[in-house]
């Protein structure tokens, strides 16, 4: 458990300043004192399952990402640009699906007016 327990104090503390925040922001949004986050950080103290299930979505992990050893650093985060080609290829995708769901919805009513057509043939 202390493995655990040192494991989780590191992880906490990579996880925090991955995602840009100082203790004292991370104290503010979970409501406790500053020195509550350094002394997780230190290993000094562990946080309640509420608290730490608060943490986990601050920091966008899962509760077993504190627990688990690192195999390698964190990818940085995208850049800029990066984030906006992703953002415009997805965009691309969706616009590519709406025109598929487009003509297979023109595909479909001709479909049904065949079968109607032969279901009421005329007298």
């Amino acid at each position: 458990m202390v493995d655990s327990i040192v494991q989780f104090g590191e992880r906490l503390r990579e996880a925090r300043e991955f995602a840009g925040l100082s203790q004292d922001q991370v104290a503010e949004k979970l409501e406790v004192d500053p020195e509550t986050v350094s002394r997780w950080e230190r290993q000094v103290r562990f946080p309640r399952r509420a608290r730490l299930d608060k943490l986990a979505n601050l920091l966008g992990k899962p509760v077993d990402w504190f627990f688990q050893a690192r195999v390698g650093p964190e990818p940085p985060p995208p850049t800029p640009r990066e984030a906006l080609r992703v953002l415009q290829a997805s965009v691309a995708r969706a616009e590519s699906l709406e025109l598929q769901l487009a003509r297979a919805k023109a595909e479909i009513r001709r479909l049904q007016k065949q079968l109607s057509a032969l279901s009421h043939p005329p007298e």
